[in-house]
C-alpha cells in the first residue's frame, strides 16, 4: 500500500510569492498608468495643434480673401479708367467751358461715386474743381505726391484747366472693406468658434486704441472702441498681449478668460494676425474648453480599454517580466532620443533663417582647424555681410529685413555643396565653411556665391529691392593658433570689400595682409558671445 506524504509549503514561501506577486502587479499597474498618460499628454497636444493650425488657416484665408479682392478690383478700375480715358478727352474738345464739361461728364458716369474728379488752374494752382475735398486748401501743383493716393488716374490739361480723373486707393480700400466685412459675417462655424476684425488707430495702446469692425459671432459688439487696459475674467489684460505680439512678430497666440452662461469661466484660444495695409489685426478664436472635454473623452475610452486588459494581462506580465521591461525602457529610449533629436535640431538649425546655428559653426570650425592642424587641407572660409541690411530693417521693417535673410541663405544654398556649411553668425553676417575647396578654384566659387545673392530680389509694396553683399575668403596658415585666426584674414578681406563699395568679395592672400594693405576696420573681429552672456 503506497503512502502519501503531505507537502508542506514553507509560509516564508507563501509571503514571498505573495509580495512578489504583488510588486509585479503594482509594476505592472503603475506601467499602464504610465502609458496612458504619455496617451493622453499626446492626444492633448494633437488637439491643441490642430485647433491652432485651424484657427491660423482661416485667418491666412481670409487674408488671402483680401489681397486677391483688392487685386481684382484694382484691375477692374484701371480697366474703367482706360476705358474712360477718350470720352473725357472728346467731352473737353467739345465745349468751351472744361470746367461745365468735368461737372457733366462726372454726373454722366454711372458708377461716379466710386471716382475722384479734380480740376485746377495750371498757372496759380487754384483749385476749380474738387467735390470731395481731395486737394486741400494748398494744392501746390505737385502731381507726383498724388501718386500713392491713386490705384488708377488720367491727367489731361485742357488750355490752363488740368483734370485729374481717376479711383482713389481709399476708395478701393473701403469697398474692400465692406465686401470682407459681409463675408465675415456670412461665416458659420460650429461650437463657439468666432472670426472678429479690430481696426488699430494706435500702435502705442492705451484707450480707445482700436475699433472692432465685425464679428462673425456677435454683431452687436461692432463700432465697439477697445482698450489695452481692458481685462477679461482672469484679471488678465489679453488686448495688450495681442497689441504686443502682432508689434513683435506680425502674429501671436494667446487665451483669454470669459464668464459663460452659467456663471463660470471658460478659456478662449484666439490667434491674431496683423494686416498692416489697412491697420487691421484679424482674429480667430474657439473655446480651449473644447480641447478639454474630448481630451477627456478620449481618457474615459482609454481607461475602458485599459481595465479590461489589466486583468487578463497581469498573469501574463509576470512571465514576461524581463520582456516588458525591455518594450518599456525602448520607449523610454525612443521617446527620449526624439525629443533630443528635436532638442539637437534646434541646436544646429537657425530659426529664422534655416542656415546653422553659432553654436554649430563654432564647434565645426574647431573641428576642421584641428583637422587642418593634423595634416589635412585647409577649408576655404567665408564671410559674408549683406549689404546696407540695417536700411532695409529701419526703412521697411524687421519683416522686410527677416525675408531678405532667408531669400539670401535659400540662393546660397542653390550655390553650395551639400558637404559645405553656411553658418548664421550674427545679424545679417554669415560664415561659411567649405572643405576640399582649394585656392586655384576659389575665385570661380566666390563668383559664384556673389552671383547667387545677386538673383535675390525682395519686393515691398510697388519697390523691389536687389540685394549685394560684401564677401571675403581665406584659408588656414601654419602659424594659426585656433580658428579665429583664419576668420581674422577672411573679416580684412571682406572690410577690402566694404572699402571698395561693397557688392563686391576679395580673397586674402596667403600669410596674410601686410599691415600696410590691411583695411581700416572699426575693430578686431572677435568670436561673438555665447547666448545669455
Amino acid at each position: 500500500m503506497w503512502s502519501m506524504k503531505k507537502i508542506r509549503i514553507q509560509p516564508k514561501t507563501v509571503i514571498t510569492v505573495i509580495l512578489m506577486a504583488a510588486v509585479l502587479l503594482l509594476v505592472f499597474h503603475i506601467a499602464l498608468d504610465r502609458m496612458r498618460k504619455l496617451y493622453m499628454d499626446q492626444i492633448y497636444l494633437s488637439v491643441l495643434e490642430k485647433s491652432r493650425n485651424f484657427l491660423e488657416n482661416t485667418v491666412e484665408n481670409l487674408v488671402l480673401d483680401i489681397d486677391r479682392e483688392e487685386e481684382e478690383k484694382v484691375a477692374h478700375y484701371e480697366k474703367r479708367v482706360e476705358e474712360e480715358k477718350q470720352r473725357l478727352k472728346d467731352a473737353l474738345k467739345g465745349s468751351g467751358n472744361p470746367l461745365q464739361a468735368v461737372r457733366e461728364y462726372t454726373d454722366s458716369l454711372a458708377d461716379h461715386g466710386d471716382w475722384t474728379i479734380l480740376a485746377y488752374n495750371a498757372d496759380d494752382n487754384h483749385v476749380l474743381y474738387d467735390p470731395k475735398g481731395f486737394l486741400g486748401d494748398a494744392w501746390d501743383g505737385d502731381l507726383s505726391s498724388l501718386e500713392d493716393s491713386f490705384v488708377a488716374e488720367e491727367t489731361i490739361r485742357e488750355g490752363k484747366t488740368v483734370i485729374i480723373c481717376g479711383i482713389s486707393r481709399a476708395t478701393v480700400h473701403s469697398q474692400v472693406q465692406a465686401d470682407i466685412s459681409g463675408k465675415i459675417r456670412s461665416y458659420k462655424f460650429i461650437e463657439d468658434a468666432a472670426l472678429w476684425v479690430n481696426e488699430v488707430r494706435d500702435y502705442s495702446g492705451g484707450e480707445n486704441y482700436a475699433v472692432r469692425l465685425v464679428d462673425s459671432a456677435e454683431p452687436g459688439k461692432e463700432k465697439r472702441l477697445l482698450s489695452t487696459e481692458a481685462k477679461d475674467a482672469s484679471g488678465k489684460q489679453p488686448l495688450a498681449q495681442e497689441l504686443s505680439g502682432i508689434k513683435n512678430g506680425g502674429s501671436v497666440f494667446y487665451t483669454l478668460d470669459e464668464k459663460d452662461k452659467d456663471r463660470g469661466i471658460r478659456q478662449r484660444l484666439v490667434f491674431a494676425r496683423h494686416y498692416a495695409p489697412y491697420s487691421w489685426v484679424i482674429c480667430m478664436g474657439t473655446s480651449a474648453g473644447e480641447m478639454g472635454e474630448y481630451a477627456e473623452a478620449a481618457r474615459k475610452q482609454a481607461d475602458q480599454v485599459l481595465f479590461r486588459y489589466e486583468i487578463g494581462l497581469s498573469l501574463i506580465f509576470i512571465m514576461l517580466l524581463f520582456g516588458m521591461s525591455s518594450i518599456l525602457l525602448h520607449t523610454d529610449r525612443s521617446y527620449t532620443a526624439e525629443k533630443e533629436n528635436k532638442l539637437q535640431q534646434q541646436v544646429e538649425w537657425d530659426a529664422l533663417t534655416h542656415a546653422n546655428t553659432r553654436a554649430f559653426g563654432i564647434e565645426k570650425l574647431e573641428e576642421v582647424f584641428k583637422s587642418y592642424q593634423k595634416g589635412r587641407m585647409s577649408p576655404a572660409l567665408m564671410i559674408l555681410d549683406v549689404d546696407h541690411f540695417k536700411e532695409i530693417n529701419d526703412t521697411y521693417g524687421h519683416d522686410a529685413g527677416d525675408a531678405a535673410l532667408r531669400r539670401v541663405v535659400t540662393a546660397l544654398y542653390h550655390a553650395i555643396r551639400s558637404t559645405d556649411h553656411l553658418v548664421r553668425w550674427g545679424g545679417d553676417e554669415f560664415i561659411g565653411i567649405y572643405p576640399g575647396l582649394k585656392r586655384q578654384y576659389l575665385e570661380d566659387f566666390a563668383m559664384k556665391i556673389e552671383k547667387a545673392v545677386h538673383t535675390v530680389e525682395l519686393k515691398i509694396g510697388e519697390k523691389n529691392i536687389k540685394l549685394t553683399a560684401s564677401i571675403g575668403f581665406a584659408y588656414f596658415e601654419p602659424e594659426d593658433q585656433s580658428y579665429m585666426d583664419g576668420l581674422k584674414r577672411a573679416d580684412d578681406a571682406l572690410y577690402l570689400s566694404k572699402e571698395n563699395g561693397r557688392n563686391q568679395f576679395h580673397i586674402a592672400p596667403a600669410g596674410g595682409y601686410a599691415p600696410e594693405d590691411r583695411p581700416n576696420k572699426p575693430e578686431e573681429f572677435k568670436e561673438p558671445a555665447k547666448d545669455g552672456e
